[in-house]
């Protein structure tokens, strides 16, 4: 019987996450499915041509998954990579870890349901989905990869350069003065993808007191150059703004004419 493929797309930044993803599933399923993964010298060999072995297992594949996380949401090669899935209508799975996810994916992959595996019913339902397709026999409740990615990718983020806009982890939340939380959002915006925003979301990612998401985000948004698209009681839909010519009109003699 024909083995099921999965082609994993992501950036050399996170071949660890990807390397992760790749045991989970091969371990699982006992080898009953491939899992081609770039980075992996097993997946690529001394040798092969490069491209023509990306073309193969692009149009080979039964599932591609793109991992997306703050280094790699941006990134063009995942966006050739998935377009390139789409259009040969293959089912194409984002994966959010870290600071994406499924709230503020960028378009147009937002348009895809994703995943978030770092958490474990969303690891679940994934395994499960890859498990129907394949008629496979095999269980796992994603406890332990959604720790082990999460783990992962804290390392990878600590390890980062740091520079001015990075968001700093808070000892307490309750010791962030409102001027402090204003500079955290405003860190966090510039590096955000202008989509739906889930107040309670921020809160919990950035390590805020419950609402203040809410109280400043629009301020932190306008200073960053969004837009607010629409407002509601739990989200936040931002747009960039184009820069604007500001114009002066004269203003007309108050006795008239």
């Amino acid at each position: 019987m024909k083995k099921g493929m999965i082609f994993l797309s992501h950036v050399h930044e996170d071949a660890k996450l990807a390397k992760v993803v790749k045991d989970w599933l091969t371990e699982k399923f006992a080898g009953s499915i491939d899992v081609f993964v770039s980075s992996d010298p097993k997946s690529l060999r001394g040798g092969d041509d490069w491209w023509d072995k990306l073309r193969e297992k692009l149009r080979n594949a039964d599932f591609i998954l793109i991992l997306l996380t703050q280094r790699s949401a941006n990134k063009r090669w995942v966006y050739f990579e998935c377009g390139g899935g789409y259009f040969l209508e293959k089912t194409v799975i984002p994966i959010c870890l870290g600071h994406i996810t499924k709230a503020n994916l960028p378009l147009p992959i937002s348009q895809l349901q994703a995943y978030e595996l770092e958490d474990s019913e969303d690891a679940k339902a994934l395994f499960e989905q890859i498990r129907e397709t394949f008629d496979l026999d095999a269980e796992d409740n994603g406890r332990e990869v959604a720790t082990k990615l999460a783990q992962v990718e804290k390392a990878l983020r600590e390890s980062q350069p740091k520079t001015k806009s990075d968001v700093q982890p808070l000892k307490s939340a309750d010791e962030i003065s409102d001027a402090d939380a204003r500079n955290i959002l405003e860190a966090w915006v510039r590096d955000s993808s202008g989509e739906l925003i889930y107040f309670a979301k921020v809160d919990q990612k950035l390590g805020l007191p419950p609402g203040t998401a809410k109280r400043f985000l629009v301020k932190a948004a306008y200073k960053c150059g969004f837009g607010v698209e629409e407002e509601g009681d739990t989200t936040l839909l931002l747009k960039r703004e184009p820069p604007t010519m500001v114009s002066i009109r004269q203003r007309r003699p108050s006795g008239g004419m």
